[in-house]
């Protein structure tokens, strides 16, 4: 009885080594995960800014929706958690699980959100200090106040690009991205998010110069026909408010000589760029010629 009662214990001891070893193999294939995981939207569409102008200034407008995104997960312990239907650049072997094939720009975790950006030039020259306008819709990975987005390019990988919150509400903000330069044909931005503790970078004068300001209204000087042109601007400041004024009407060209019917027009704006009067008659004329030239504006307290 007592040899059998110690070759049952002797297979005991083998079954829990045998136990133990499977634990930990389990354990090692259990390791700790870092995946890049797509999560697929409702609405499928295509993200795309069609630049067309000749040369510098903003694109179209380019409107983010909500397709897809990238996020960045480091805390699985357990691969079996890992949807691999939505998880791109991992692998595993013997028990390891490590990244592959990675986005090299994202070299920060602190961001938890990417999404991918296709901008499509088709100016077809190389655009050099060149603005964009983006619409974002607000998602609620982001600060409220958007301060923790951030963008970069696929030829500029080691930078964060330059850029300025023009408008924002809880809904969508309207941003401006400068790029050092963009290539012809299609290319890739990359917006990023999900950073609690970013701070606001936004600048003006990094994506613009003093000469270069952007408000909700700016306007040309008008013309009414395509024949008009508009010549000889100048600007008064008081009260809040500043008025433009200018010449308007047909070019000089023979047979009209220098008085075919040339206006003086003006608009005035408030402090912010809104328009409170525009476009306006000071001074024309009758008949079939007349000529005013030359406006000058002050203001008189």
């Amino acid at each position: 009885i007592v040899g059998d009662i110690m070759k049952g214990n002797n297979k005991n001891r083998e079954f829990s080594k045998l136990l133990f070893t499977s634990l930990l193999v389990a354990l090692l294939t259990m390791s700790a995960v870092q995946a890049v995981v797509r999560v697929d939207m409702e609405n499928e569409g295509i993200i795309d800014s069609v630049i067309d102008q000749d040369g510098g200034g903003s694109s179209d407008i380019l409107l983010l929706n909500d397709d897809y995104y990238y996020t960045w997960e480091d805390d699985f312990n357990n691969e079996q958690w890992i949807d691999s239907t939505k998880s791109y650049d991992y692998e595993t072997a013997s028990g390891f699980v490590s990244m592959k094939n990675t986005y090299s720009m994202w070299d920060d975790p602190s961001w938890t959100k990417m999404k991918p950006v296709t901008v499509t030039n088709s100016v077809g020259q190389i655009l050099t200090n060149y603005a964009v306008r983006l619409i974002i819709d607000y998602d609620s990975d982001m600060q409220s106040d958007y301060g923790d987005i951030r963008f970069k390019h696929e030829d500029y990988e080691t930078i964060w690009l330059d850029y300025w919150i023009e408008d924002k509400d809880a809904s969508s903000a309207t941003v401006w991205i400068k790029f050092p330069s963009i290539p012809t044909g299609q290319s890739i931005m990359y917006l990023f998010y999900g950073n609690p503790s970013a701070t606001d970078q936004s600048n003006f004068y990094g994506v613009f110069s003093d000469w270069e300001e952007e408000w909700a209204n700016d306007e040309k000087i008008s013309t009414h026909v395509y024949t008009e042109g508009a010549w000889d601007p100048d600007v008064a400041y008081g009260n809040g408010r500043f008025l433009v004024v200018w010449e308007e009407g047909q070019a000089p060209y023979p047979p009209y000589t220098f008085y075919y019917k040339q206006d003086i027009r003006g608009s005035i704006f408030d402090t912010n760029g809104n328009a409170i009067s525009e476009d306006f008659t000071i001074r024309s004329g009758q008949g079939e010629q007349w000529h005013h030239e030359n406006p000058s504006a002050a203001y008189g307290g």
